[in-house]
């Protein structure tokens, strides 16, 4: 078999036991349908039925297929999708399950038995069909494997706690909880960030910054409100920081009690001194990322332990003030580099307890690093040619924080430099915040392209592909690509754009260089499920006696009615209305048949003891026309009331019919006012044609005396 140039699709996959599917099938070809028999023989046997009247080739795409599954919550779709993630590994496959898979128009069909060896066998396509079993034996045995031939990708913003968890599966998991539980052990690294949320963050931001550079134009049809610009704040917390402090006092071993009480009130004064806080300065930006710089040094030296902490801290808080250099600043943004400078010179070192010589501080902190992003910061801030914007205070842009730097976004090449220098330079928290300012479902629709990618490569060319895997410089062969609810955050107007915009990103980025993609869909849309036809979607029923789970195709769905797919195929009550609007109509219908005990049994309902008036309001708010006509009807004829109520409800209906007849009246009058308008505007423009026209016919009987007269001289 020629292994470069396989193009293979999963067709079929049979679990004897999994999540629910209990000894049953999930067929995801459009063109087959097949069927796996466990009991027949030592293998069981395989039917194919051909549905090549439906099927339609290539109809997402050349080198595309698509299946959609839908269902109710807890059907199992997620757990579907994590299967077939899993077939990334198949030498794991824990499962007895069957999987049937096409190469190049050739079926195969791969077992696992419990007590048996996994087998693969080959299964002859004119030798079988749906009333004609194939009996499998070894015949048909084939050694081939499939795991190193296809990637599968999986793809979720939801956070599952399930998935939260170290992946076997790799890049790949790009699920949300994958994603960041990675994030926990790249604190392996000898400088990281100590809070795997923030490293999240910036992983994020990364892979949002490569799309925008990249792929924003599979976006633009979302009418995103691309902000201008990138927000970077220095961020720290100084009550953190004097907690922080005052810890690393109670465990100075070496100083007296009442020399750290002393300390403890100095504390805050020490440290303002040292930033030159009372000194008016106009460098007010790098000030405060200065500040943010000092705080973020001392945090991170909490993992030396707090007693070492605190003699760094006092080391250089009295040290330093005793040197010329430091007399001489004038701002937090040269003392803490007069700090830095120090430390990086060997000239600040402290005798830890236990210690015979004292250690420099250069091999706690990282002054080298602090000291290039210094520079950097300040060159790029006073660079009048990067477009950066520095919002020093409030009263320049209200909705902004103040002490803000604006890099435009337009400007990857300088926020990709600025990310580079900064997580060269943090320690262990971070002392900036990044912000794009968008909303939280623009937030969703980055990260997942982000994501992806983030995954691929570029060719020589400049074109992006799939690759088989990240070490790999060849584009993947096959990719199975299941989203799970990618939509579930999207209104409903991005919900219809979504699917068609992922295939143009799949189509460009990833087809194009022959890998053959396999997308997975589970979904609760409805508007996502109008883009995939019937012999793609796979319904997922739950039976209510045996719990287990039923695969079945449903209605027609591509181009259908939005409301006939929420009912037909996401198993939606046929009330068409909301649980609660359904419970609060028959607590009306009750309420006005509570004296009339023939018609229905009187439940206990709020509105059973509300009064005429408060129940003919429910009334007025159902919003049905014919609904809220026939509960009227209703209410007169069953409703117990004296003649006086009754009359003062007609009253009260007959001037609520009086005010809506006077407001429609009135919008038929502004109406007819517009139209009268637009009809005198007309007649003005005619009356002024006219005018013209008369007075260009006056001007050509001038004109024809004067030829008259011109003719009679000549003759």
């Amino acid at each position: 078999m020629n292994e470069e140039n396989m193009k293979i699709k999963i067709h079929y996959i049979w679990f004897k036991d999994y999540r629910g599917f209990i000894n049953q099938g999930i067929n995801l070809s459009s063109k087959y349908d097949f069927k796996y028999y466990p009991d027949d023989g030592e293998y069981g046997s395989v039917t194919i039925k051909n549905n090549s009247s439906d099927y339609i080739e290539d109809f997402f795409g050349k080198n595309i297929d698509v299946t959609a599954i839908v269902g109710q919550n807890g059907i199992g779709k997620t757990s579907l999708l994590r299967f077939f993630l899993s077939l990334k590994t198949p030498d794991k496959l824990r499962i007895e399950c069957a999987i049937i898979f096409e190469i190049n128009a050739i079926f195969y069909i791969t077992i696992k038995i419990k007590g048996k060896e996994k087998i693969t066998f080959e299964i002859t396509k004119n030798k079988i069909s749906s009333s004609n079993k194939l009996i499998l034996g070894d015949a048909h045995t084939n050694s081939f494997a499939f795991k190193n031939h296809i990637r599968y990708i999986y793809l979720t913003e939801m956070f599952n706690m399930n998935q939260y968890t170290a992946s076997e599966f790799g890049e790949d998991d790009l699920s949300f909880a994958s994603v960041l539980y990675n994030q926990t052990t790249n604190g392996n690294e000898e400088k990281h960030v100590d809070n795997p949320v923030t490293r999240y963050i910036h992983r994020i931001n990364e892979w949002q910054l490569a799309f925008l550079s990249n792929g924003r134009e599979f976006v633009e049809q979302f009418k995103i409100g691309f902000p201008p610009y990138l927000n970077i704040v220095p961020s720290y917390d100084e009550n953190a920081f004097n907690d922080f402090y005052i810890k690393a006092l109670s465990a100075g071993n070496n100083i007296s009690p009442d020399k750290k009480e002393n300390l403890k009130k100095d504390a805050t004064e020490l440290c303002n001194t040292f930033l030159k806080k009372d000194d008016t300065n106009v460098r007010l930006i790098e000030n405060k990322c200065a500040t943010a710089i000092f705080m973020n040094i001392f945090s991170s030296l909490k993992g030396n332990g707090f007693d070492e902490a605190f003699i760094i801290y006092h080391k250089i808080m009295t040290e330093i003030f005793n040197s010329d250099e430091f007399k001489n600043a004038t701002c937090a943004w040269e003392t803490v580099g007069i700090l830095l400078r120090m430390i990086k010179n060997n000239d600040l070192s402290v005798k830890k307890n236990g210690e015979k010589d004292a250690t420099p501080l250069k091999n706690s902190i990282d002054a080298e690093s602090y000291i290039a992003f210094m520079d950097y910061f300040q060159s790029i801030i006073s660079d009048k040619n990067t477009g950066i914007i520095v919002i020093h205070n409030k009263k320049i842009k209200l909705y902004l924080k103040p002490f803000t730097i604006q890099i435009p976004t337009e400007n990857t090449e300088q926020i990709y430099e600025f990310f580079e220098k900064y997580i060269q330079c943090i320690s262990t928290v971070d002392f900036l915040s990044f912000s794009w300012g968008l909303s939280s479902g623009e937030t969703l629709l980055l990260n997942q392209f982000g994501k992806l990618m983030h995954i691929l490569k570029k060719d020589p060319l400049g074109n992006y592909y799939l690759p088989e895997d990240n070490s790999s410089p060849k584009p993947a062969q096959n990719a199975v690509i299941m989203l799970d609810e990618a939509e579930v955050a999207f209104h409903p107007e991005w919900q219809r754009l979504y699917f068609e915009q992922f295939l143009n990103f799949v189509k460009k980025n990833i087809s194009r260089s022959g890998t053959h993609v396999q997308i997975i869909i589970a979904t609760h849309s409805p508007i996502m499920l109008s883009d995939i036809p019937r012999q793609n979607t796979l319904l997922l029923k739950k039976d209510n006696k045996t719990g287990e789970i039923i695969p079945e195709k449903g209605n027609e769905t591509f181009a259908a009615n939005i409301f006939s797919l929420y009912q037909n195929s996401f198993f939606i009550d046929d009330t068409g209305i909301g649980a609660f609007a359904k419970n609060r109509l028959e607590d009306i219908v009750k309420a006005i048949h509570k004296n009339n005990q023939k018609k229905t049994k009187v439940y206990d309902t709020e509105l059973m003891e509300c009064s005429n008036k408060e129940l003919m309001k429910y009334i007025e708010s159902v919003g049905d026309v014919y609904l809220r006509a026939k509960l009227k009807q209703e209410f007169f004829m069953y409703r117990d009331m004296d003649k006086k109520t009754k009359e003062d409800i007609k009253v009260n209906q007959m001037r609520a019919k009086l005010r809506e007849n006077y407001k429609e009246i009135a919008k038929t009058k502004a109406e007819l006012k517009k139209k009268d308008d637009e009809v005198a505007k007309k007649k003005a423009a005619l009356e002024e044609k006219d005018v013209e026209l008369a007075k260009k016919n006056k001007e050509l009987e001038e004109l024809k005396k004067k030829v008259e007269a011109l003719t009679n001289d000549k003759n």
